[in-house]
């Protein structure tokens, strides 16, 4: 984080450059209302620079076939990229008792949590367990964005990574009528012809 910090200060602190993510004292709608703009997350708006700048040649790794590199900080900030590129404002949620969520994003009147794992253990998610378990919260949905294929158990829905490009505020699709979980889908492609739809998104 501190070297993010540096390169957004590098460049001048130039609008655009940097996306500010800020935290939340209750995961509950309006979340600007509940923004705490004295703790926030910073990620830069063009992910390549940050891997240039920042990654200590990480990408020479990636084109040898080196996949065991830790992309956590990679991932988060393509996903914060997405997200505002559709229309999200960014906002995350971390407490001692809780823990942190990554992403807490609105549409309309309902907040949804995002979060984000780059490594292969992406159904073991403490935090946001701990959050969708607060009844007073009422959060219906989640998403994890993974390694994985599509999956759906419970209120979270298990997505792709890259599947993140798809998460559009007021998006014409509800999550609940893909019905992942009465079918197996065994490629993103059998996804996609099945439910003849183009986004995964928010109903206000």
């Amino acid at each position: 984080m501190m070297r993010l910090f540096q390169a957004y200060v590098v460049v001048g602190g130039m609008p655009g450059v940097a996306l500010s993510c800020y935290n939340v004292k209750e995961p509950v709608p309006p979340l600007e209302g509940n923004g705490n703009h004295s703790l926030f997350k910073l990620f830069l708006s063009d992910t390549g620079l940050l891997c240039a700048a920042s990654m200590g040649g990480i990408q020479y790794d990636l084109l040898q076939g080196n996949l065991d590199v830790n992309m956590g900080a990679i991932m988060e900030n393509v996903v914060a990229q997405e997200l505002r590129a559709h229309g999200f404002d960014l906002y995350y949620f971390n407490t001692n008792r809780l823990g942190e969520v990554d992403f807490m994003v609105q549409s309309g009147r309902i907040v949804l949590p995002v979060e984000v794992k780059s490594g292969n253990d992406w159904t073991k998610h403490k935090a946001l367990d701990n959050v969708l378990a607060v009844d007073d919260w009422a959060l219906n949905k989640a998403y994890v964005l993974c390694k994985g294929n599509v999956r759906q158990d419970g209120r979270i829905t298990y997505l792709p990574l890259y599947m993140s490009m798809f998460l559009e505020t007021g998006a014409s699709a509800r999550i609940d009528d893909l019905r992942f979980g009465s079918q197996r889908l065994t490629t993103i492609g059998e996804y996609f012809i099945r439910t003849k739809l183009r986004l995964v998104g928010i109903d206000q």
